[in-house]
């Protein structure tokens, strides 16, 4: 069904990339340049409205009756049209759930998200505006002495005779007639657009309606930033100039910051240790030999100057908004499974701590962080660095007044892949609250589970580090990895390998969980049947946690139990060279991969992997609904966590897991826990 749909465009002082969309929105200096609508998509009739117009009568009116709006990331159009149309210009206020999103239907079908992206893999017959690009960049902000990109898009169109030379004065805003005439076009081509992909795509179902508005709400409460602490680790972490002399003396002057790469690899290497590469990575891997001091010591600067904790505090003060919070800090459908990504501030990667403060003083670090001093800091520890990458998640915080309640479901995918395998057995270990990484560590290393598994409650070091080789087994072999790829995975986790020792692993477990092999192979065998047969439904298994399969129109979807299809786009049957070499058919198909659209092969255990991620976040969705409906505010999620801030006094952690582990019908026999705590600042 086509909706209304409208699109604005908009100018600022403020940089949008930097700010957010709601700082960037409720900016005194953002105004619209322009809104585009149209009100009966099967018309196609696009109004234009520029300031200085008489209001638009009927838009407004559709508005104040509740009508519904649907926009291309439509979060941009509802914080625009709150702090400007409503509150600047006093027209009425649309309501998150009067907003529907082009770009949440297309990204959960399976598409790219932008609209230029999607418009192109659905061969739409209306595209993108190009020229929109650097409209954007001349009109949207104030001109700049030194923006090359926007100066190079001003003599762009100097040549092409549209803008006089030298339009305006730095810090002024270009206002040529002749370039706002395009930029009116380009706002109602814009329109056009996205009415001609939704038309194209399939419709929504009403549960991700549901849990996309949901989405929307979360983003728009934000979470709540402790600022002075973020402006005082941020005057720690810029207080480096003591490690650049360092480094100049140990250096003898080969260098002068640890950035200059080539003179530093040159210089290690005359000193007897070469390294492979300057990334993270290298200088970890290079870390862990025995290096000459200077070289040592370098490498650990280097390390320390390029921590990402350094930018993350940087992008919470960035994009923290008049009333204390950073809005939109998750995105529905970042992934092809439906599982949720990080925006701005990125809470889904935030570093782990390395370092602790002590029980009885939890906040110490932040208190110390908030003087602004590394002096003060490593009175109390010798690294203020590492402090301040540590305490980055205590950063966020409960307003006051409010706690977090935080619960996370524990080995989630461990569960959910061996309920679509049917594999009892390995879901009886859930049931009875033992532990499947102990039970494969079990098998790997020829021992009782039961023993196994009470030495490590116990806390037996041995134990322990059976444990976490069963764990990092678990998660790599799940889905089909072979022996060599192992050897790398353990690697990424500190764990050495050898092949033939990698290959007995393989072996072992693929034997101890045959139905998983099974699994894989029905998946794909399936996925290939209904490629070879469209119209007709394959399904893993006769029972109602079967995956079906089925190539309708462009798409092969995969029907998960709880209803809801994965979507493959033009998929078809391609001869490949596998990773050892021999030549076999494949399934391929179009999808996003690193921000490009490509046609990507998959197979059995990444079929396995993608239908558990999504039946996983299907869980979340169904909880996320349900939490929300016992008055716990979500602020956000964070992989398989939920995060909610209630006034103090309310509700409780027992309370939050069970409506977390009360499953739906459709997930019955699925064995659900979740563990949480409560506390004042967000913590792991």
């Amino acid at each position: 069904m086509l909706l209304p749909t409208l699109d604005v465009e908009t100018r600022s002082r403020v940089n949008l990339k930097t700010a957010g969309t709601y700082k960037y929105a409720e900016h005194p200096s953002t105004e619209f340049i322009s809104i585009a609508y149209c009100l009966d998509p099967e018309s196609k009739e696009v109004h234009l409205w520029v300031p200085g117009d008489p209001d638009p009568d009927d838009l407004l009116a559709h508005v104040e009756l509740g009508g519904l709006i649907e926009a291309q990331n439509s979060y941009f159009e509802y914080c625009t049209w709150h702090f400007i149309a409503h509150k600047k210009l006093g027209w009425p206020d649309l309501d998150l759930n009067q907003w529907r999103c082009s770009k949440a239907k297309s990204q959960s079908n399976g598409l790219p998200g932008s609209l230029e992206g999607v418009a192109k893999a659905l061969r739409s017959e209306i595209q993108k505006d190009k020229t929109g690009a650097d409209l954007i960049k001349v009109l949207c902000s104030p001109v700049e002495e030194k923006s090359a990109t926007q100066r190079k898009a001003i003599n762009n169109f100097i040549s092409l005779g549209l803008l006089n030379p030298d339009p305006k004065t730095p810090g002024e805003f270009c206002d040529d007639p002749r370039l706002l005439q395009k930029m009116y076009a380009y706002n109602k081509t814009d329109v056009l657009t996205e009415m001609s992909i939704a038309s194209m795509m399939p419709e929504m179902p009403k549960e991700e309606v549901d849990i996309w508005i949901l989405d929307q709400k979360i983003n728009n409460r934000g979470i709540y930033i402790d600022r002075s602490a973020v402006e005082g680790a941020i005057k720690i972490l810029d207080d480096t100039d003591h490690l650049t002399d360092r480094i100049v003396e140990l250096s003898g002057g080969a260098f002068k910051t640890s950035g200059q790469r080539d003179k530093i690899l040159k210089w290690c290497s005359d000193r007897g240790a070469p390294l492979e590469g300057y990334t993270a990575t290298h200088i970890s891997e290079a870390l862990k030999t025995d290096l000459p001091h200077d070289v040592s010591e370098v490498l650990r600067i280097r390390q320390i100057l390029g921590k990402s904790s350094t930018k993350k505090y940087q992008k919470m003060l960035d994009r923290v908004a008049s009333d204390g919070r950073i809005h939109e800090v998750g995105v529905y459908h970042r992934a092809h499974t439906g599982r949720w990504g990080g925006a701005g501030v990125q809470v889904q990667n935030l570093p782990r701590p390395t370092v602790y403060p002590p029980k009885d003083n939890p906040n110490l670090f932040v208190e110390l962080l908030r003087t602004g001093s590394r002096e003060v800091v490593e009175a109390h520890h010798p690294n203020a660095f590492e402090v301040a990458a540590s305490a980055i998640r205590s950063m966020i915080m409960a307003a006051p007044g409010h706690d977090f309640i935080s619960a996370d479901y524990s080995a989630i995918e461990a569960r959910v892949i061996f309920w679509l395998a049917h594999d009892e057995e390995a879901l009886e270990i859930f049931r009875e609250d033992g532990c499947i990484y102990c039970k494969t560590a079990a098998a790997i290393y020829k021992e009782d589970y039961k023993t196994l598994y009470k030495a490590y409650l116990a806390e037996d070091p041995d134990a322990e580090v059976k444990r976490a080789m069963g764990k990092v087994a678990c998660l790599g072999l799940n889905y089909q990895m072979g022996a060599k790829r192992f050897v790398a995975h353990c690697e990424s986790y500190g764990i050495s390998l050898t092949l033939e020792a990698s290959e007995g692993i393989v072996g072992t477990y693929r034997s101890l969980y045959k139905k998983l092999v099974k699994l894989w192979r029905k998946l794909e065998e399936c996925a290939v049947n209904a490629v070879e047969n469209k119209g007709r439904v394959f399904k893993t298994s006769k029972s109602r946690r079967a995956i079906q399969f089925k190539f309708a129109g462009m798409f092969l979807l995969a029907r998960l139990p709880s209803g809801r299809c994965l979507h493959y786009a033009y998929p078809r049957i391609d001869k490949v060279k596998t990773s050892w070499g021999a030549t076999k058919n494949a399934l391929t198909y179009m999808n996003v991969k690193e921000g490009k659209w490509c046609r990507s092969t998959t197979f059995g255990g990444k079929l396995a992997e993608n239908v558990t991620q999504a039946v996983a976040r299907d869980v979340l969705r169904d909880a996320m609904l349900k939490v929300e409906a016992r008055n716990y505010p979500i602020v956000m999620t964070v992989h398989d966590e939920i995060l909610a801030e209630v006034p103090k006094g309310f509700g409780s952690v027992g309370e939050l897991e069970t409506v977390m582990c009360d499953s739906n019908p459709w997930a019955k026999g699925l064995p659900l826990a979740a563990k949480g705590w409560r506390g004042e600042r967000y913590r792991k």
